[in-house]
């Protein structure tokens, strides 16, 4: 379904192809393999829809986590990034700090345990502006290792609430915070793209101002060279007519004053 609602290989460029991916690979999927693992579970005496729930949610995240982490990866957009690697560093040494602190120290905070599920928050959308969906997915990938292993292990903010509901809230959480930070990213990012194509067709329409002025200024010293040419050849040719005239007339001056020439019919014939 995948390949004939998306391109082959799939790119998730556009919010539009994203929520194509979220609808076929994030639900439909998740809903019905969800559907057989709680039908063989309710073989082995477990309640159906509790069951659903956990296993929709887990296949869900790990779609919406991990596939297109490895999409990117694949496809080489991490390779690329707009920040540097000391940025990328600080980056992912803040991503493992937050995750720490929500899903391992939580639950020993006391009071403050609903407060540190936000720390995370200012990581991914750091993530989000400046590296772009690769960086938001592989942000988001290492926190649900991180988060996921924390409430396997009884750690975590919902610890108090037993293993069930800790690793179902846990889940629940991430999909949360997942969804509307990709979508952010990816929004971040084709405003990116269409500020460097904007930025493309100015410099391709200032090269060819510049070839307009060049080839205007060529047009014109052609047209200086051509009227200067035209101007040449007719003051050349009015000239040397304007001279045998002027010879012709003193010859006929002085035949007319009865001086002798020495032909009378050495005239010059004016073409």
């Amino acid at each position: 379904v995948l390949r004939r609602v998306l391109f082959n290989p799939p790119w998730l460029s556009t919010l539009r192809d994203f929520a194509r991916f979220l609808l076929v690979a994030a639900l439909l999927s998740p809903m019905l393999s969800a559907f057989a693992r709680a039908a063989t579970r309710v073989l082995l005496g477990d309640s159906f829809w509790p069951v659903w729930l956990q296993w929709f949610l887990g296949d869900s995240l790990a779609i919406i986590a991990l596939v297109p982490a490895f999409l990117f990866a694949a496809q080489g957009r991490v390779r690329k990034p707009v920040v540097s690697t000391t940025e990328l560093t600080v980056l992912l040494c803040g991503v493992a700090f937050s995750s720490w602190l929500a899903f391992w120290y939580a639950n020993q905070a006391g009071t403050y345990t609903p407060l540190l599920l936000y720390a995370p928050i200012p990581s991914l959308v750091w993530a989000a502006v400046r590296a772009g969906p690769a960086g938001v997915s592989v942000s988001t990938a290492f926190i649900v290792f991180f988060a996921l292993t924390g409430a396997d292990v009884g750690r975590g903010p919902f610890a108090v609430y037993g293993p069930a509901v800790d690793l179902l809230a846990v889940q629940l959480f991430l999909v949360v915070l997942a969804l509307p930070l990709a979508a952010l990213s990816l929004l971040i990012d084709a405003h990116r793209q269409s500020q460097d194509a904007l930025a493309r067709s100015e410099r391709e329409l200032q090269v060819q101002n510049v070839q307009l002025r060049t080839l205007a200024g060529r047009l014109i010293t052609a047209y200086e060279d051509e009227r200067q040419r035209i101007s040449r050849d007719l003051h050349d040719d009015i000239g040397q007519r304007m001279a045998l005239i002027a010879m012709a007339l003193d010859q006929l001056t002085v035949e007319h004053r009865g001086t002798p020439s020495a032909s009378g019919d050495a005239l010059p014939r004016i073409p």
